[in-house]
């Protein structure tokens, strides 16, 4: 889009930044929330943010500004996203089957690493980009609806009047 490969590495800095920078603040609001309703909003903003994307791309008026903006949107949303699913399964499962869990879902989430960007190659060079990023949105409905219909173990959350940094403070 741009031809720079400073442009390209600031896009790649805009979308990890956030999850190296703020991933440590992320755990703290991903223990004082409901993990469900966490999930919820997080892979609704994400789908809203493939939406977007698509329909950028279609228009094709998309300017570098808008990718970047977008991508550090999907860093932050990333940030919240994360650990909230890994500390998700524990709800999902008995204490003898996390291990299991936790290793069924590092595998699934492997395989959808490799085999999603060759099957996308393939697609994009025959239909584009724009179609790609709108199958990507269709691609959470899902997902959501999966999340929504999860009935989870019940967690009781502290509310915890310290505040997280405080610890780390001198008095």
């Amino acid at each position: 889009m741009t031809k720079s490969a400073f442009l390209l590495g600031l896009l790649g800095v805009a979308q990890f930044g956030p999850v190296m920078f703020l991933s440590l603040f992320a755990g703290v609001v991903v223990d004082r929330y409901p993990k469900k309703s966490l999930l919820l909003f997080t892979q609704s903003f994400l789908m809203l943010q493939a939406f977007v994307l698509a329909l950028l791309v279609w228009s094709g008026h998309i300017v570098y500004w808008e990718v970047l903006m977008l991508a550090v949107l999907l860093g932050l949303v990333n940030t919240l996203d994360l650990p909230t699913r890994q500390s998700f399964i524990p709800e999902l499962v008995d204490r003898k089957d996390i291990r299991s869990a936790i290793g069924l879902n590092s595998t699934i989430v492997n395989i959808a690493r490799m085999i999603g960007p060759a099957i996308s190659a393939v697609l994009m060079a025959r239909f584009g980009a724009g179609p790609l990023f709108f199958l990507n949105g269709l691609s959470f409905i899902p997902v959501i609806m999966g999340l929504y219909l999860i009935k989870a173990k019940s967690v009781v959350i502290k509310k915890v009047e310290k505040k997280y940094l405080s610890k780390f403070r001198k008095d």
